[in-house]
This record gives structure tokens, C-alpha cells and sequence, in this order.
């Protein structure tokens, strides 16, 4: 596979890929497999990366500022990430699990 590779030579965490799947739902797929993950199933990095780009390209206009994206079908994760765009900066939201729960120590 060439995206590890890739990603060490632009030091690069991952790669994120979205596609419109309807007037205003976006698809999102995110993968890091040179930080060992093969495909993120719901990525919030990527959804803001995706709406800050849209928002940078001038292309926000074909989804509006408040969009649904869908993430982590594949896997068997089916995901939905409420996105909003507003002039100070882009928002995410939705369901969540907790996965890990913890307290780290700074010494």
C-alpha cells in the first residue's frame, strides 16, 4: 500500500476522501494507516478539514452552511456528524461513545 509511504514522505497524518451523497449530506471516508489506522470509521479532523476546505474553495454553497456528513458504513459504523459552518470557524456534533476513560498525570 502506498498511502503509509505517502503519508511519512508529506508527514502527513492521514488522508480523508468525501463525495456529495445528496443535496445536503456529505460521505466522508478517513484513513492513517502509517499511524496505524487503517480507516477511521467516524473522524473528526477529516469532517472539519472537509467543511474548511469547502469553505476555502468557495463550494460551501452547494451543501449550505449546516450539511450532515455520513461516516464509517463500511465498517459497519454507520456515523453522522452534524457539520455547521458559521464566520468564526466550523462546528461539529453528534452521537459519541466513550471508548477510553481516564486521568493522565503531567510530572
Amino acid at each position: 500500500m502506498r498511502l503509509p509511504a505517502a503519508s511519512d514522505e508529506l508527514n502527513a497524518a492521514g488522508v480523508t476522501l468525501f463525495a456529495p451523497s445528496g443535496k445536503s449530506e456529505m460521505h466522508v471516508r478517513s484513513f492513517a494507516p502509517a499511524h496505524a489506522i487503517p480507516e477511521d470509521p467516524v473522524c473528526g479532523t477529516g469532517n472539519l478539514s472537509v467543511a474548511a476546505y469547502l469553505r476555502h474553495t468557495g463550494q460551501l454553497q452547494r451543501f449550505g452552511n449546516r450539511y450532515a456528513a455520513r461516516q464509517g458504513m463500511q465498517l459497519g459504523r454507520d456515523g453522522r456528524v452534524s457539520v455547521r459552518v458559521d464566520p468564526d470557524g466550523v462546528r461539529i456534533g453528534g452521537p459519541s461513545v466513550t471508548c477510553i476513560d481516564g486521568n493522565l498525570e503531567l510530572k
